[in-house]
């Protein structure tokens, strides 16, 4: 599978996906072993953190994507991107650059989302997340989390 058929069905997936209620068996794979994705740092305004962790990235392997930490009830933006770059943005730093996805979310009262059910395979194929939050409690109005990178596996 070519790398640009790959991303394309993994970004329709996420185009597709919607938020879950969260519930405390969804972030703790079945067999109780968690693998997180790579954490690039990147962090702030604010205080949102996201991760994305589960099964390796493999074809049949799941992962969830859960932003916590950001402020409740309030829109929230997932950034994605093939690349990584670092650009100035609302006072802080946007590394998923050139957008290729922008997929809006609302928190819920605890200020989290939850994407349950990300799939695997069709790598070896990088990906890099990041959430911008509305957050009158920033001095540009807008908190950023930090970026991950997601690594698709064959």
């Amino acid at each position: 599978m070519s790398r640009a058929l790959a991303a394309a069905l993994f970004l329709f997936a996420w185009a597709a996906a919607a938020p879950t209620q969260i519930r405390g068996d969804d972030s703790v794979p079945r067999d109780g072993h968690i693998l997180c994705q790579e954490d690039l740092g990147f962090g702030g305004p604010g205080k949102s953190v996201l991760l994305a962790c589960g099964d390796p990235l493999a074809t049949g392997g799941t992962a969830f994507v859960q932003l916590l930490n950001a402020p409740s009830n309030t829109t929230a933006f997932l950034v994605v991107s093939l690349t990584q770059a670092a650009a100035s943005f609302k006072g802080g730093t946007l590394v998923p650059v050139p957008v290729l996805l922008l997929k809006a979310f609302t928190t819920d009262a605890a200020g989290e989302f939850l994407i349950p059910g990300v799939p695997g395979g069709g790598g070896p194929l990088a990906i890099y997340l990041q959430c911008v939050t509305v957050d009158a409690g920033q001095p540009q109005g807008f908190g950023l989390s930090n970026a991950v990178k997601l690594q698709l596996l064959p």
